[in-house]
């Protein structure tokens, strides 16, 4: 009785976090204390020249003394037939000839851009553990699909407003855990970034063409902004014709590089009925001891000077400082700007 209620507490504080990295890890120490294996594994598998490779990303040991101490047998993420085979067939996937210990790979449900699987060893597997997991993972389905549903902007299914004001906070926190961790800040060649963005004179398009041309510019910056972001999947949409996107772990100049890239790739594509449209973005530095809503005002600043400079063009909030740049609460801003 103490062990179904321990399991169902797991549960039940999975399903009160709306964070999706903090789902995904409260999901791995419930399925390794419910299945009671020796190690629970995440990886994912990306092709690399035309081959898929599968990377390990999180694993966990079971901390029970019953339980062997022998490291996972790494040489199964080499057998990538096997999760292509997990991955193609739907259904988890049975090794057992390994050394010291059995396994079964499941699938991740809701993997959006790889596809990964969680892996279980222990010293012996058995049905139960297979349709207990596999159980946990459609209710992990089931309530990441509300989660998604809750967080996506409906038009462009970019993340929304309310998962930026979950995601902004939590980014900070973990930055701030990790400098704790390191006693000391991370080093100064790898920093995360808010880049804030905004369509010019968007207005002035819903007014001229229609709301349903501007529905159509705002889905093809959208389509944009996806693919020249690559890997940075925190992509919002703000509100409106603007923009935010959370960068992690790149220098400067590849956070510079990356937005000049983007402002550039939206100013040569010709909009339909529309034409030409541009962007104005701004960019701020997360640091540990910034708290949210000053990180914010900073990118805003910074945004809000590429608008006085002239618009289509990338400021960061650092230059400004340096240079003792002053603008004001909200300049630049003119009929065409007003958010609707």
């Amino acid at each position: 009785m103490v062990k179904e209620q321990s399991i169902i507490t797991s549960l039940v504080e999975l399903t009160r976090l709306r964070d999706q990295d903090a789902i995904r890890n409260k999901l791995m120490s419930a399925l390794l204390e419910i299945s009671e294996a020796s190690w629970l594994v995440l990886c994912r598998m990306e092709r690399e020249h035309e081959n898929p490779v599968v990377e390990v990303s999180n694993r966990i040991l079971n901390p029970s003394a019953e339980k062997t101490i022998q490291p996972f047998p790494t040489e199964l993420f080499e057998r990538t037939e096997l999760f292509e085979g997990c991955r193609d067939g739907g259904t988890p996937v049975w090794v057992q000839d390994l050394d010291n210990y059995q396994s079964i790979i499941f699938q991740l449900p809701n993997s959006s851009r790889h596809h990964e699987f969680v892996v279980v060893f222990d010293e012996r597997v058995d049905e139960r553990t297979e349709r207990i997991i596999s159980s946990v993972l459609d209710l992990y389905d089931n309530f990441l699909g509300l989660v998604i549903e809750n967080t996506q902007d409906p038009l462009t299914r970019l993340y929304n407003r309310g998962a930026f004001d979950i995601d902004l906070p939590a980014t900070l926190l973990r930055i701030n855990e990790f400098d704790e961790r390191r006693g000391h800040p991370r080093p100064q060649q790898k920093r995360h970034f808010l880049a804030m963005m905004d369509l010019d004179h968007f207005k002035r398009i819903n007014d001229t063409f229609g709301h349903l041309y501007g529905d159509e510019v705002i889905l093809i910056f959208s389509s944009i902004l996806r693919e020249q972001m690559g890997d940075f999947d925190r992509i919002y949409r703000y509100g409106g014709e603007e923009f935010a996107v959370i960068l992690q772990d790149i220098t400067r100049d590849e956070a510079e590089t990356l937005m000049e890239r983007l402002r550039r790739a939206v100013e040569a594509y010709e909009f339909p009925q529309v034409g030409q449209v541009t962007v104005s973005i701004g960019v701020a530095e997360l640091k540990n001891n910034h708290l949210p809503s000053s990180l914010l005002d900073f990118a805003d600043q910074a945004l809000y000077h590429s608008k006085d400079s002239g618009r289509n063009r990338v400021s960061f909030f650092e230059d400004m400082a340096q240079t003792q740049v002053e603008p004001e609460a909200a300049p630049g801003v003119d009929e065409d700007d007003i958010f609707f």
